[in-house]
């Protein structure tokens, strides 16, 4: 009987179990009951002094270069290299301060802020007057920074 390889073997279980997804330790139980004879001679060796040893050292090799190897051979195996996100729960944030910026506000900002700088473009006065004026249209100015929750930002929890 010839010796089937590790990376075909990967690919016969997955090709007899269309849709069907596997860990790497569920994808070596299944290769270990499917090729139980052709696994026989290394499941002798010594060094695997239980079936969970065993098991352990089939899983390292399907989540290995074997893998890599089945992946080459053949288009149909996909695999994902991270396993999937977990979700935590985390104690309920209180939103009491806590503020949204929205795409009108936004707007209204950029476009009060251009009115702005505009105004002090077109002024045209030297260093000195520049100064001077910008800091008197700030005293004015909505684009202030004390000003820009109270102007632009809604509470993002109405109370």
């Amino acid at each position: 009987m010839s010796k089937t390889s590790r990376p075909q073997m990967i690919i016969n279980v997955l090709q007899a179990n269309p849709g069907e997804h596997f860990t790497a330790r569920k994808l070596a139980q299944k290769i270990i009951e499917t090729y139980k004879d052709e696994l026989t001679e290394k499941r002798k060796n010594t060094r695997f002094a239980s079936d969970e040893d065993f098991l352990n050292q089939i899983t390292a090799e399907v989540g290995g270069s074997r893998t890599v190897k089945a992946k080459a051979m053949c288009t149909q195996v996909m695999t994902r290299d991270k396993p999937r996100p977990r979700n935590k729960a985390t104690k309920s944030a209180v939103a009491t301060d806590t503020y949204a910026l929205t795409y009108e506000t936004l707007t209204a900002l950029i476009s009060d802020a251009r009115a702005l700088l505009t105004k002090l473009c077109e002024s045209q006065l030297a260093e000195a007057g520049l100064a001077a004026e910008c800091a008197r249209e700030l005293e004015i100015s909505s684009v202030r920074a004390d000003k820009l929750v109270q102007n632009y930002l809604i509470k993002f929890v109405e109370e």
